[in-house]
């Protein structure tokens, strides 16, 4: 009995689960966020707690650019690392943003550029530029004496010269990385000018490596063009030769169908070349209408009918080949000319 009742109890009661709270962030369990992780959780190499952060240091931040995308392998990364590595002689540091001793120092040079230098000023192309900006450096900038410095460029150069650390002989190259598809057009964007590739990579992936003077575009690990960057124009396509060529349809000579006439008979001959002056291409066709001709009728009727058709000018087959007919009517046709009976 007692069984019993405590089964009933258990069949008339619903379970349900406990609602949740919105009150509670806990709920149903113990929620922790982890904002930052520490470098144990993932490296387990040496220390990098002195080494700061890489994205301040533009040179490294380049080399992270080049080695990151998912085409590059691990075997180029690790070249491209080594290649830094012995390629710098040298710790370079950039300051932290926003720094007020080092921030000026460095814009304002931008500043001075932009209102001294290029004000008022022409040039042909990227490289004039350069050539007139070295020239105005070296002429003009260097030889003004600056109040920060209490002296011109040039004479701080001759007394810290000695104390400076040169420069490696190859230094790594400033460039964009760039991921883009080709568009349907066969071109890619950069800077919202258009540069070619091969038309088999009309919408695949592939990376655009941008420097100062050019446009590399790879697939994979397969370099498919190679551009002069355009940089004084702004919407403009940049074809390379052999890229998108349009077909153009060869216009086949007449050589095959003269074999086939010349040589037979002199008024087939003179016949012949007039015909090829009217119409275009050496009028092709009308050749092999007459090959097709010469093939079907007699020699004697043709040739008889060709001397008659050049007596007048006569050039549409159509026409000649009525003459034909006059000519052979007689033999292979029995013609009546009597007058047909209609009793």
């Amino acid at each position: 009995m007692t069984t019993l009742s405590a089964a009933a109890l258990v069949g008339a009661v619903s379970v349900r689960a406990a609602p949740p709270r919105a009150d509670d962030p806990d709920w149903p369990c113990q929620q922790r966020l982890v904002p930052k992780l520490a470098t144990a959780a993932y490296w387990n190499a040496p220390s990098l707690d002195n080494a700061g952060d890489w994205r301040t240091d533009p040179v490294v931040a380049n080399l992270v650019r080049r080695i990151a995308p998912r085409p590059v392998s691990t075997e180029e990364g690790l070249t491209e690392i080594a290649a830094f590595a012995r390629t710098l002689g040298f710790g370079f540091r950039a300051h932290r943003v926003g720094n007020p001793d080092r921030k000026g120092r460095i814009e304002r040079p931008f500043a001075y550029v932009e209102t001294n230098f290029l004000v008022g000023r022409n040039f042909a192309d990227l490289d004039d530029l350069n050539r007139q900006a070295l020239a105005w450096c070296r002429d003009t900038a260097n030889r003004k004496p600056k109040q920060a410095l209490g002296m011109s460029p040039d004479a701080a150069y001759v007394i810290e010269q000695p104390h400076l650390v040169p420069l490696p002989d190859v230094l790594p190259p400033v460039y964009d990385l760039l991921e883009r598809v080709v568009d349907l057009h066969g071109y890619v964007s950069v800077d919202t000018n258009r540069y070619s590739v091969p038309e088999r990579y009309v919408g695949k992936s592939v990376t655009v490596t941008k420097t100062p003077a050019q446009i590399e575009v790879r697939h994979k690990t397969t370099t498919i063009a190679t551009h002069r960057r355009v940089i004084d124009q702004r919407d403009t396509r940049n074809t390379l030769p052999g890229h998108h060529t349009i077909p153009v349809r060869r216009v086949r000579g007449t050589a095959a169908e003269e074999a086939l006439l010349l040589g037979h008979h002199d008024s087939l001959d003179r016949y012949t070349a007039a015909l090829r002056q009217h119409g275009r291409a050496g009028n092709r066709r009308a050749l092999r209408r007459l090959i097709e001709m010469r093939r079907t009728y007699p020699p004697g009727p043709f040739i008889a009918a060709i001397e008659q058709a050049l007596r007048y000018g006569l050039f549409d087959l159509t026409r000649l080949e009525d003459l034909i007919l006059k000519q052979v009517g007689g033999d292979f046709f029995a013609l009546d000319t009597a007058e047909p009976d209609d009793a």
